[in-house]
C-alpha cells in the first residue's frame, strides 16, 4: 500500500513542481536567500549539495556563495545501485561530466569529501521531517551510513507548495533535519 501511494504522490508531486515554470526562478532565488540566512558564514561547514534535475530547486548559487567564502563544497556520486553515495569536491569552473545512472557529476580526479551537511532534494515533504524522493533509497542509505559514524545534518530543499500534510514513510526512510522552502525554514 506504501508503494502505491507514494508512486502517486510523486506524480501528483512533481506535476505541481513542473507546473511552477519561470516563477521558479524568483522561488529559487528566495530559497537561497532563506538558506543563507540559516547557515551563518562562520560555521565552516562541509556542505553537499546536487546538480539538478526534473525541475528540483537549484542550489548552485548558494554552493558558489558557500565556496566563496572558502568552504568546500561537494556533489553526490552514484558508485553503484544500492550502495551509499559518495561526495567528490566542487566548484564552480569544474566541468561536471555526465552520469551512466544519470545527472551529471565531478570528474573521478576530485577528491572525495565528507559532508557536515546534506542538502537534500526531494519531491514532497511533511513538517516532521519526511520526504518523499524518487525511490532509489540512495539518500536514506548514505544518511544512514554517515549518521553511524558521525554527526550529518540532512536539509531538504523544496518549494512551500511541496509540502504534503502526510508522507508515507517506512522503516529505511531518513528524516530530515530541516526543510528550507522560498517562504520559511522549518526545524523537524
Amino acid at each position: 500500500m506504501t508503494k502505491i501511494r507514494k508512486k502517486e504522490m510523486r506524480a501528483q508531486y512533481l506535476e505541481i513542481r513542473k507546473q511552477l515554470g519561470e516563477t521558479s526562478v524568483v522561488l529559487n532565488d528566495q530559497l537561497t536567500k532563506n538558506l543563507i540566512s540559516f547557515l551563518p558564514s562562520t560555521s565552516k561547514l562541509v556542505v553537499a549539495g546536487y546538480d539538478p534535475v526534473k525541475y528540483e530547486i537549484n542550489p548552485e548559487k548558494f554552493m558558489t556563495y558557500w565556496h566563496a567564502l572558502g568552504y568546500p563544497v561537494g556533489l553526490p556520486v552514484v558508485i553503484n545501485k544500492g550502495y551509499p553515495l559518495i561526495f567528490r569536491l566542487w566548484h564552480p569552473e569544474l566541468q561536471l561530466q555526465d552520469h551512466k545512472l544519470g545527472g551529471r557529476i565531478p570528474p573521478n580526479n576530485q577528491p572525495e569529501i565528507f559532508p557536515d551537511i546534506i542538502l537534500v532534494p526531494l519531491i514532497a515533504f511533511d513538517r516532521l521531517g519526511n520526504r518523499l524522493g524518487y525511490g532509489g533509497g540512495y539518500y536514506d542509505r548514505t544518511l544512514y551510513f554517515l549518521r553511524r559514524y558521525r554527526p550529518v545534518k540532512a536539509i531538504g530543499l523544496a518549494f512551500s507548495c511541496q509540502e504534503s500534510l502526510d508522507i508515507p514513510v517506512n522503516k529505511y526512510d531518513q528524516k530530515l533535519d530541516t526543510i528550507v522552502t522560498d517562504r520559511e525554514v522549518i526545524l523537524c
